[in-house]
């Protein structure tokens, strides 16, 4: 049986932090190792204590991101954040400059939208915990200190954002194998739309768990992407991603008779990230995403399709290559390297190995 996970609860309030325990407590996998109210406090016992996660909740009067900033440049632990409704937009932004793994909409006032927000804490305490983060000193630290504005990268500048990925027949164990081949410290989130039957969804995400040394989640709608994490497309919902990164699901008409679809995948991270994303396109019947594919492509983002020999059936990946709209044709084996080696180099710059 896994270890529980090691929570230390943060936030001004004594209620507050009450309220979390309580939570957390009744929950499955946790323990709670302390509590603290200041930001001292917190980050004495981020260092004594060593927790796996840590969970804070934001208020007028106590700021969870200064808090947060000042732990990730004394002990980097998974951080995530609670905070009310009002901070959405500019919450999810702050929190990934300071460096926490999450921030959580959660209104002061008790009732169901409450509640809700504590079970997806929970969730995310549970799926973060322990996940490899790295320590932020000067631009944290400045932060912390009330001084620095915080800047959120528009689509088309700066590094990769998102890996987006499409699969349909095989995809199971294509998937499983893209993933097994990533490192723990993946530094960007992904998106996955495969193809399957209504309601199993739940056992591929256990299969790919299984397989993958990152978490993998099924996506909800609102919820804020995480660096390491595989989000996989819910039955019957269009998955694509919003504003400062977090997860939209839609139910509009299926495209080509499927939802999700690859299609709309593809075409909201190009909208959202414009050339600050990669394409990937498995083995998979039809064409689905071929032509988003293409249109990424001549966004500036790379794409990868997985070649003939490694497919199931070479469907999908075939008319996007057809189109001109696969940068890269890889053995599925040879995906997982490939991200890899493009997430490192700027972009414009060529991957070892051949191309078209």
């Amino acid at each position: 049986m896994a270890s529980p996970a090691r929570v230390l609860v943060v936030g001004g309030s004594a209620a507050t932090r009450r309220e979390m325990r309580v939570a957390l407590v009744g929950g499955v996998g946790f323990e709670v190792v302390g509590e603290a109210s200041s930001l001292q406090r917190a980050t004495e016992l981020a260092g004594s204590l060593s927790p796996s996660v840590i969970v804070i909740e934001h208020s007028g009067s106590f700021d969870a991101f200064e808090v947060a900033a000042a732990i990730m440049a004394v002990a980097a632990t998974p951080i995530v954040i609670m905070g009310p409704p009002g901070l959405a937009r500019d919450g999810v932004a702050w929190a990934r400059e300071v460096g926490a793994v999450a921030f959580v909409r959660a209104p002061t006032e008790r009732g169901l939208e409450r509640r809700a927000a504590l079970a997806e804490m929970l969730y995310l305490a549970r799926t973060m915990a322990g996940i490899k983060v790295v320590t932020r000193f000067s631009r944290a630290s400045r932060i912390a200190a009330g001084r620095v504005p915080v800047h959120v990268e528009t689509a088309g500048s700066g590094s990769v954002g998102v890996v987006a990925v499409g699969s349909s027949t095989g995809g199971p164990q294509a998937l499983a194998t893209l993933l097994g081949g990533l490192p723990k410290d993946f530094p960007v989130p992904l998106l996955i739309v495969q193809h399957l039957a209504v309601g199993f969804q739940s056992m591929l995400q256990r299969q790919l768990n299984d397989a993958s040394p990152i978490p993998v989640m099924i996506a909800a709608d609102g919820m804020a992407m995480a660096p390491g994490v595989a989000y996989i497309g819910p039955d019957e919902m269009h998955l694509g991603v919003g504003h400062l990164g977090r997860i939209e699901l839609s139910d509009a008409p299926p495209e080509g008779g499927l939802r999700p679809a690859v299609s709309y995948l593809f075409r909201s991270v190009r909208r959202a990230y414009g050339s600050r994303c990669i394409g990937v396109l498995l083995t998979g019947m039809g064409r689905d995403g071929a032509d988003e594919m293409a249109l990424m492509s001549e966004a500036g983002a790379v794409t990868i399709a997985q070649d003939e020999q490694s497919s199931v059936v070479f469907g999908m990946a075939k008319e996007a290559i057809a189109l001109g709209g696969a940068t890269y044709v890889r053995d599925i084996g040879e995906i997982a390297p490939t991200i890899l080696d493009s997430l490192r180099r700027p972009r414009g710059a060529a991957v070892g190995g051949s191309q078209l």
